[in-house]
């Protein structure tokens, strides 16, 4: 009966668990079960973001928990089946834990195929995309970026219980700007009145991420992975100061010479990156209390707004208009600076 009752315990837990049939139990060299433990990061010199708080600015810690999800595709013969259905659920650790940079903890717990065979990961940021198996997609709706929300994707990663998958590398999909305001004298801010609002024109979309299938390669990166971004709803700024997630003012007065620019906001949009230049510039729709509404045409620096990049827009409000220019902050470094424009 002892015997009967063992049987049936090790018959059910390979049901519950993806690689295990019939044919591993007892006829493995090791069929130990082996629990997937990664560590990730985010790629370059970048700073993640969560949804609604806003750009964090450096590396070693952010301000919560990042909810992840990973599709994975196990090995038969080969990768022809697939990703599975379900991904996997878990969390980036907000900081370093016993000594382990940023753990991802799965809930509920995943393993390696027991039968030894490998299996591919392959993750995103934010959790809330819904994946469709069939077509490895990933989709994101505008409710989702909403300009406070970075997206992120991981490589294609292979390993198996006996050659693990240690850490994972997210990079961003995203380009972000920050604005700030001022104007020429106190005499121009009369003219001008407060800041009311700024919408980045077109720039509240949604987002298809195309994942590399199963079977794809290992090596390459992400260039294996497509976004393609579809809308053209205006995309109010964040009011939120990105540096301490602190709410900015609904009505911002001017700041008075460049020294004292004001910061109006912030935003996360698809990366302006065509081969045409002018197609990479951003159009701002600005209102003032006094002055009513004003467009600002943003010239986008060589190579365009690219993805993983935070740039500067910084709006001096003359007599006779807004001139913007824009500067390279935090996520990555570029000598590619466009200078100022009048509109």
């Amino acid at each position: 009966m002892k015997k009967d009752v063992c049987f049936c315990l090790t018959l059910i837990l390979c049901l519950l668990l993806p690689g295990c049939s019939s044919e591993d139990m007892g006829n493995s060299p090791d069929d130990s079960l082996v629990e997937i433990h990664l560590s990730g990061g985010i790629g370059s010199e970048a700073s993640v973001s969560t949804r609604g708080t806003g750009m964090i600015n450096g590396t070693a810690t952010w301000t919560a928990k990042l909810p992840v999800s990973f599709a994975r595709a196990d090995k038969a013969t080969d990768y022809s089946s697939g990703y599975l259905g379900t991904p996997l659920s878990g969390n980036l650790n907000e900081a370093p834990t016993s000594g382990i940079a940023h753990a991802i903890t799965f809930n509920p717990s995943a393993y390696y195929q027991a039968d030894g065979k490998s299996s591919k990961l392959i993750g995103w940021y934010p959790s809330t995309g819904t994946f469709t198996q069939n077509n490895h997609i990933v989709a994101f709706s505008t409710d989702i970026l909403d300009g406070s929300t970075d997206l992120m994707v991981t490589d294609l990663y292979e390993g198996s219980k006996s050659s693990t998958i240690s850490s994972v590398t997210f990079n961003h999909l995203l380009t972000q700007i920050s604005v700030r305001v001022y104007t020429e004298s106190s005499t121009t801010a009369t003219v001008w009145g407060n800041l009311t609002s700024i919408t980045i024109t077109g720039m509240k979309q949604s987002c298809t991420v195309t994942l590399p299938a199963a079977s794809a390669a290992v090596t390459g990166g992400t260039e294996k992975v497509t976004a393609v971004f579809s809308g053209i709803e205006a995309l109010p700024l964040v009011k939120q100061d990105p540096s301490d997630n602190s709410t900015i003012s609904s009505s911002i007065e001017l700041g008075v010479g460049s020294d004292n620019a004001v910061l109006a906001g912030y935003a996360m949009f698809a990366p302006q990156i065509s081969g045409t230049s002018s197609e990479n510039d951003i159009q701002l729709a600005v209102v003032t209390s006094v002055g009513g509404e004003h467009t600002a045409t943003v010239s986008a620096p060589t190579g365009g707004f690219k993805a993983g990049y935070s740039y500067v827009v910084t709006l001096k409000f003359g007599a006779t208009g807004i001139t913007p220019s824009v500067s390279i902050t935090d996520w990555v470094t570029s000598p590619d600076n466009p200078g100022e424009v009048d509109i």
